[in-house]
């Protein structure tokens, strides 16, 4: 019922998001916001081992720009819907899932032991870590909100 009523909310958030950008100013925002997003979630994917929330996922400027959006919009409105907006952010994460379960799936048919349940953990982190910085990044600004 839960599941339903989420569903339901984040069509008519889509919709409206759609509706919404129809003027010239309102769609070049709707645009900047999506690359926006799509960048700072790419730049995730490009950093080095040993990243953490202290790494710079966008350009200040950019970042400035993208939370201007949220102020303007009321960013809690937005926040979490990005997978339903920008397809291609769901089928990533749909095509990690699937990854990992394969790799979990692997390592348990070798037993268990506490080598095995470490390379799980060491495979969960790996493939997970950008979605971490991600959500890490996006709070960050949220943070900033006023």
């Amino acid at each position: 019922d839960d599941y339903a009523h989420f569903k339901l909310f984040s069509t008519y958030v889509v919709g409206t998001v759609s509706q919404t950008a129809e003027s010239t100013t309102e769609s070049n925002m709707a645009n900047t916001y999506i690359e926006l997003v799509v960048n700072s979630y790419r730049n995730c994917f490009c950093l080095e081992e040993g990243s953490d929330a202290t790494t710079t996922i966008l350009s200040p400027d950019d970042e400035d720009v993208l939370l201007s959006i949220y102020q303007d919009t009321g960013g809690s409105v937005l926040l979490g819907l990005e997978k339903s907006i920008i397809r291609s952010m769901a089928q990533d994460v749909i095509d990690r899932r699937h990854e990992l379960v394969h790799i979990v799936g692997n390592l348990q048919k070798e037993g268990s032991s506490a080598e095995i349940d470490e390379d799980i953990r060491r495979s969960c982190e790996t493939i997970s870590k950008p979605s971490t910085l991600y959500a890490r990044h996006k709070a960050q600004l949220m943070s900033k909100i006023k």
